[in-house]
């Protein structure tokens, strides 16, 4: 692999020969590479993180885990091999743990981690049973272990704090971070199936406060399910698309107002009602240079489970500033509606043909949803959108109750792996072994990155746009993603057979961009810092 560290000037390292297009295919790794059980998380569903917390240039995997057992956090060794180090580096969180969420709290340039945890399931008037706070926060040292530091942060009240009905089934739903303050620092959404939100400004010191009651339409007591932050109408804030299940299908976008205020504009964006949100991913299957936005719901074909609305997964493209609709849903047109019960999902261009395919876990510990299988479409068409369904053929068919999902190239060969987990208490390590044809496959990751004194390093909400091969791709760096769980901070792009990029433009959310032109960086690791503050839209380089 080639890592370029792109500032001020270009510095090589590595290499490594290109690959190449052909049949998607993936073997299941999981043992063989040092991944294996943990105990049942109670409750619906489990999120897995995938992000490269030591700072080596490898993707580690943070599982959640339930009662009595710690956390499993999972450090690759470069190759795509794995040794579980969770109590060795101070996470021991014992508790009921649902997702973990790797973000930068402190601005010191590496990732720390938040534990959302609940007691959903939990039978009541058991008095050995402490239930715990809703979040735990874990502050990365210079040796990459972590320290507890929930005391005295502001998130350890969080939402779910009592035994009482009303939150005897509440789930932690989501946790995403993004500047949504511009202030330098990242604030903290957490969202509840059944009990609402939270949204916790950081202050800059350490601390947190809990701002939710202000926060306009936020501040509802929705069915919370995945959110995703990203700056839909350009005026350089972040906003906040929120997965909400049930609640006769109300949609959740946040346009961000300003002093950390809301309001939902879903309607007025064409978001158009469903019944049960889930996961989602944003991505640009039809290469068109916006992100269009996937999410997963509840298919009954056989209509035998009358208790909730049937629906199928929905694909909002995006249309552009200015249409009407700004988004429509093309999920059926397309190929993608229909997946069972489905929970994580996400987006990768597997075979680096230059277009997105897409991953969808399915599941639920009821009999008629019980061996729901995995589903994998390949995209065959960018213009119209088209989507060939071939999880068995491409060995990503497993019929386990799989909820959580990432995608991530973790043995570094340039191409997307996927990692799987489910209930109760597995995981599934599907490695790429897509066939190759020399030439054919080339790639390019760009980590968008910043090194200011106060600033989010890892660049959360930053849009990477590369025009290689007649196409032009779009990726979003996000902290939040799938179900439950997040994707790496890089951007992973297919060129095909394409090994000069045409151009690359990279925009932070403060408004600084990049861009370069005719650059060789085919099957290359790009690191990119922004311009100077006010620089606007910066001179190609």
């Amino acid at each position: 692999m080639q890592v370029l560290n792109w500032r001020a000037a270009s510095v090589a390292v590595l290499v490594v020969g290109a690959t190449a297009s052909g049949q998607i295919s993936f073997s299941e790794e999981s043992v063989a590479r040092g991944m294996g059980s943990f105990s049942h998380t109670e409750g619906e569903c489990i999120g897995v993180s995938a992000a490269d917390y030591d700072g080596d240039g490898d993707i580690d995997v943070f599982v959640p885990t339930g009662w009595g057992s710690p956390s499993r956090l999972y450090q690759n060794d470069g190759t795509g091999n794995f040794t579980e180090v969770a109590v060795a580096s101070g996470l021991n969180s014992t508790s009921n743990d649902r997702m973990g969420l790797f973000f930068d709290y402190d601005g010191d340039h590496d990732l720390d981690l938040v534990i959302g945890n609940d007691h959903h399931g939990q039978l009541l008037g058991q008095p050995s049973i402490t239930w715990p706070n809703t979040l735990r926060l874990f502050r990365q040292n210079a040796d990459h272990t972590f320290t507890e530091v929930t005391a005295g942060s502001g998130l350890g009240g969080a939402h779910i704090g009592a035994v009482g009905e009303s939150n005897f089934f509440a789930m932690v739903g989501t946790l995403t971070a993004g500047d949504l303050d511009a202030d330098g620092d990242l604030d903290l959404y957490l969202g509840l199936w059944l009990e609402g939100s939270d949204l916790f400004r950081n202050n800059g010191d350490g601390t947190f406060t809990n701002v939710i009651a202000a926060s306009g339409d936020m501040n509802r007591n929705f069915a919370n399910w995945q959110a995703v932050m990203h700056d839909f109408n350009g005026d350089g804030l972040l906003d906040v698309y929120a997965a909400v299940d049930g609640e006769d299908g109300i949609k959740a976008l946040y346009i961000n107002q300003g002093n950390l205020t809301f309001q939902n504009q879903a309607a007025a964006y064409g978001l158009l009602p469903s019944f049960n949100d889930m996961g989602v991913a944003f991505g640009d299957p039809d290469n068109d240079g916006d992100l269009d936005i996937y999410v997963t719901e509840i298919h009954d074909a056989t209509a035998t489970f009358p208790y909730w609305v049937d629906t199928q997964n929905v694909l909002f493209r995006d249309n552009g500033p200015g249409a009407s609709p700004r988004y429509e849903d093309v999920a059926i047109a397309s190929g993608v509606a229909f997946c069972d019960w489905g929970w994580g999902c996400d987006w990768g261009d597997f075979d680096n043909d230059r277009d997105q395919d897409l991953a969808v876990t399915n599941g639920h510990g009821s009999v008629h949803f019980a061996t729901d299988r995995s589903r994998f479409f390949e995209n065959i068409s960018t213009d119209p959108l088209v989507f060939d369904e071939i999880g068995v053929a491409a060995g990503f068919d497993d019929t386990a109750v799989a909820s959580g999902l990432a995608a991530a190239d973790f043995d570094r060969d340039g191409k997307q792996d996927l990692v799987e987990v489910h209930h109760p208490g597995g995981m599934l390590l599907y490695m790429n072994t897509s066939a190759t044809t020399p030439g054919e496959d080339n790639w390019l990751v760009i980590k968008p990155r910043r090194y200011d004194k106060k600033g989010d390093h890892f660049s959360v909400g930053t849009v990477v746009r590369v025009w290689a091969g007649g196409e032009v791709m779009t990726r979003l760096i996000s902290s939040g993603w799938s179900i439950l769980g997040q994707v790496p901070y890089e951007a992973h792009f297919g060129l095909g057979d394409a090994t000069v990029i045409d151009r690359i433009e990279i925009a932070w959310p403060d408004g600084r961009r990049r861009v370069f032109v005719n650059k060789p960086w085919s099957n290359k690791i790009i690191e990119a810092v922004p311009g100077p503050r006010g620089a606007g839209q910066a001179a190609p380089e």
